[in-house]
Order: structure tokens, then C-alpha cells, then sequence
């Protein structure tokens, strides 16, 4: 039982590492964050960070990166800005718990987090769910192997369950090309992506909204790629979702455009 895990062996905190206080005799399906009363109220300020391009909070606004935009993505939802160079902000410190701790009550709390604001995303630009699919970056091989675990895998499928929509597995990562993204120049990003990602699509996702989910956007390199080739393989449109995008993504490079589902029935081919 829950509670019996809960009273014998207390989790910590996921953002400064304190013991969390014993939550009682609740359910295991039952709201449990894995953030301390300090650490949760510092995650609610990050949430509410203005965007520089929308002036929205950051958890509110669907701004895409310069080359998500240029691949036609329909919308960018996250939670907060990634902080370069530390890992002492709230969401520095989840993202890598989930990324290299493999914290299961972590991904639970973020999907639970980004599943309203992808439900949004996809009311506001009235695209049902009947017509929706998920799907993730997938990490590289040797970074599985260290860390025992596809962070964006598991917040795909923890989505699948708070959103009820069907998760699949789409993209594929080459096992040759297992340099890391965050290691790279902007221009190595870029090829590497266009070398590192390929796309095999299920008949059931095809002329379907695809939703592409990671855990952090740099460049967004990764997904410009991936929207590309899911849309020549048979996507409807892809929309994306991360858990944080990073903080160089603040300050507006260019303008805009604003795209919905109702300017055409197809964004690709």
C-alpha cells in the first residue's frame, strides 16, 4: 500500500533534496507532488515568467523557437525556462531528476502539469482528440545506458494517460549518431538531427495531429527535423511540448506569425 511506503520510507523533495513530510493514508492515484511547500511555490514563479515575444507567463503561451516555426509547428507549450549553466532552479533540478534519477513521482507530477496546457493548446486551436496522437524524441542509446531510462518516453506515455490519447512510437534514433544536442553548436545541432532522426509512421497516425513531446528545447533542431519528416510521412500537423524550453528562447529574433488548425486541412506536402 501507498501509505505504508509513504510512513516507512518518506520520499525527498525533487527540487532540494529535504525529506518530504508523510502525506497521510491517500491513494496511489491521488495528487502527491514530489516538491517540499518552498520548492512548489518556487515552481509556480517560474511557471509565471513573462514570455519576451507574447508577454504571457511561459506556462501560458505556445511561442515556437525560430526553427520550430520554420518547419510550420502549429504551437510550443512548456511550463517554465530552463536556466543555462546551473541546475539550482526548481526546473533545472526536476528535468534532472527525470532525466538521470529516473523519478517516476517526478514524471507523474510534470505529465500531470503539461497535460492541461497541451488540452488548451489543442482547444484553442480545435483540434479533437479523435484526430490526435502523441509521440517523443527518443534519447540516444549510450545516454539510455548510463541513466537506465528515455525521460521523454516516460513523459510521453505518463501524458498518454492524464490526456487519454494514444501514445506511439514514430521516431527512431540511429545508434550511430549518439552525439548529444546539448554539446553542440547551433550549426552541429542541426545536422546532427537531420543525421540522428528518422520517422516511421503508423497507419493509425496518418492525416493525424501529432503532438511531439521532449523534456527540454534548446534550438529545437530535434523537433523542426522531426515535424518535417512526420509531415511528409503522412501528419497532419505536429504541435510540441516540452516540460521547459531554454532561456535563450526569452527575447523575440524575429516576427512571428501565428498559425491555426483552421487555415488549411493540411500544413505539410
Amino acid at each position: 500500500m501507498n501509505w505504508f511506503g509513504n510512513l516507512f520510507f518518506p520520499g525527498r523533495c525533487s527540487g532540494c533534496g529535504e525529506l518530504l513530510s508523510f502525506k497521510g493514508f491517500v491513494k496511489q492515484d491521488e495528487d502527491q507532488t514530489p516538491l517540499c511547500a518552498s520548492c512548489r511555490t518556487k515552481w509556480e514563479d517560474e511557471k509565471q515568467e513573462r514570455c519576451g515575444f507574447c508577454n504571457s507567463p511561459i506556462s501560458s503561451c505556445l511561442c515556437l523557437t525560430d526553427e520550430m516555426r520554420r518547419a510550420g509547428c502549429l504551437g510550443f507549450c512548456k511550463l517554465s525556462y530552463y536556466r543555462h549553466g546551473t541546475r539550482e532552479p526548481v526546473p533545472n533540478r526536476l528535468i534532472f531528476q527525470i532525466k538521470d534519477h529516473r523519478n517516476r513521482e517526478a514524471v507523474r507530477f510534470l505529465a500531470g502539469e503539461l497535460a492541461p496546457r497541451i488540452r488548451a493548446m489543442l482547444e484553442q486551436q480545435g483540434i479533437p482528440d479523435s484526430e490526435t496522437v502523441l509521440t517523443y524524441l527518443p534519447r540516444g542509446l549510450f545516454a539510455r545506458f548510463e541513466s537506465g531510462t528515455d525521460q521523454a518516453k516516460a513523459l510521453c506515455r505518463a501524458l498518454s494517460e492524464e490526456l487519454q490519447i494514444p501514445a506511439m512510437q514514430l521516431i527512431r534514433r540511429s545508434p550511430f549518431h549518439n552525439k548529444q544536442q546539448k554539446r553542440l553548436s547551433f550549426p552541429e545541432r542541426k545536422k546532427n538531427a537531420q543525421k540522428a532522426f528518422s520517422v516511421r509512421m503508423d497507419r493509425r497516425a496518418e492525416d493525424k495531429y501529432v503532438i511531439l513531446v521532449d523534456d527540454l528545447v534548446t534550438t529545437g533542431s530535434g523537433m523542426a527535423v522531426c515535424a518535417k519528416r512526420l509531415g511528409k510521412a503522412g501528419a497532419r500537423a505536429v504541435l510540441c511540448a516540452a516540460i521547459a524550453s531554454d532561456d535563450a528562447n526569452r527575447e523575440p529574433v524575429a516576427e512571428q506569425p501565428h498559425f491555426t488548425a483552421a487555415q488549411g486541412t493540411r500544413f505539410f506536402g
